[in-house]
């Protein structure tokens, strides 16, 4: 074919025209579609963002519910604090031990109803009064029974039964300022008033005297103004009784 020819020409120019319209067509397909997906993608991660960043602000309260228990840690501490006034409450004991102590005292035989140790209550009895005396920088009490027994053998062994208290008579605490005293009367049945086979009467070196209250002992060496300074050893035989304790004199 001539290219000359004008149909030549004309197929040509068709040519051209639809291979333009092709590379049109296919340019314009692609960005189309090209769109969508970057809006989708947008979209997706904003939601992606929003469900990350969501979930992530809950924990925050539950990180402030700590704080908020954490509070009460200071009425906790209070509460520790409050049992002070217990140590307030263990005065208690504090009163109960102003009981005179051993440490705190000395014992000596006394009168009893103004009579010299020993003597009165006829030849078979010894009415005597057991003296103790605070000799502590400290007022200290005294309330109830000695314990009262003699003892011999050069090593405090007992002999015979201890005193037997009088509770009949009355029992006041008594109040001991320093180099004071209180007294607690003590009758007590001779060795020589009971048969010897029954009272198997030995020496003795004193008298052991337990303030009220204590378990430890003061020591009155002699334990008897009068008689023959014997006491019966046999268990069954109670030769003396104590009374409760009073002010001296």
């Amino acid at each position: 074919m001539n290219r000359s020819d004008p149909r030549h020409r004309l197929l040509v120019v068709s040519t051209t025209a639809a291979l333009v319209g092709l590379t049109l067509t296919g340019c314009a397909a692609p960005h189309s579609d090209a769109a969508p997906h970057p809006a989708v993608t947008r979209t997706a991660s904003a939601t992606q963002t929003t469900a990350t960043r969501t979930p992530s602000r809950p924990p925050a309260t539950p990180s402030a519910a700590p704080s908020a228990a954490g509070a009460p840690s200071a009425p906790a501490a209070n509460a520790a604090s409050t049992p002070a006034p217990g140590a307030g409450a263990a005065a208690g004991p504090g009163t109960r031990s102003g009981m005179c102590t051993t440490a705190q005292l000395s014992a000596r035989l006394g009168e009893q109803g103004g009579n010299p140790p020993g003597s009165g209550g006829g030849m078979s009895k010894e009415q005597l009064a057991i003296i103790l005396t605070n000799t502590s920088p400290t007022t200290c009490t005294l309330q109830g029974w000695p314990g009262v027994s003699y003892v011999g053998d050069g090593n405090g062994t007992q002999i015979g039964p201890a005193a037997t208290p009088d509770r009949d008579v009355q029992h006041p605490t008594v109040t001991l300022q320093p180099g004071r005293a209180a007294q607690a009367y003590i009758i007590i049945e001779v060795a020589a008033a009971f048969d010897p086979a029954t009272c198997k009467p030995v020496h003795i070196d004193g008298i052991r005297v337990y303030p009220p209250g204590s378990r430890t002992a003061l020591f009155i060496r002699g334990g008897s103004g009068a008689g023959d300074g014997t006491a019966c050893s046999a268990g069954e035989l109670r030769q003396t009784i104590v009374e409760a304790v009073i002010p001296y004199p």
